[in-house]
């Protein structure tokens, strides 16, 4: 499609967070998220996947401090990951988990603010 009929989604140039290959490894807790995905996260954060949608659902809400990475409201938040296949073979758990939490989060807030707030982007 010519790049005038696409969706508004796919022209804007979304913020992005690029995670890096040497970032993904083995949570502490086998159910909890990779630690990176919230990073300078809040002192009760509780290393589990309901954590990780809490703040990763207040991302355009600074004041929350709920998350080191903001967006603005109404922008959507690219988390891109390197080296995916090498943390889906490996952790094949957590990558369903991350990418089930990232759905759920856009989902979401697509539902009650008409704009995805996350969206999750790999390669390897």
């Amino acid at each position: 499609m010519p790049p005038s009929t696409a969706p508004a989604l796919l022209r804007r140039t979304l913020p992005a967070m690029s995670v890096p290959a040497r970032a993904l490894h083995q949570p502490p807790s086998a159910a909890g998220p990779p630690w990176f995905a919230v990073p300078s996260g809040p002192a009760f954060f509780g290393n589990n996947m309901d954590a990780l949608i809490d703040c990763l659902s207040y991302l355009d809400e600074r004041e929350a401090e709920m998350t080191g990475v903001h967006v603005r409201p109404g922008d959507t938040l690219a988390i891109q990951l390197g080296a995916v296949n090498s943390f889906r073979r490996r952790y094949p758990d957590q990558f369903e988990a991350l990418q089930d939490t990232c759905a759920f989060v856009s989902w979401h807030c697509t539902r009650e603010y008409g704009a995805p707030l996350v969206a999750l982007s790999y390669y390897d």
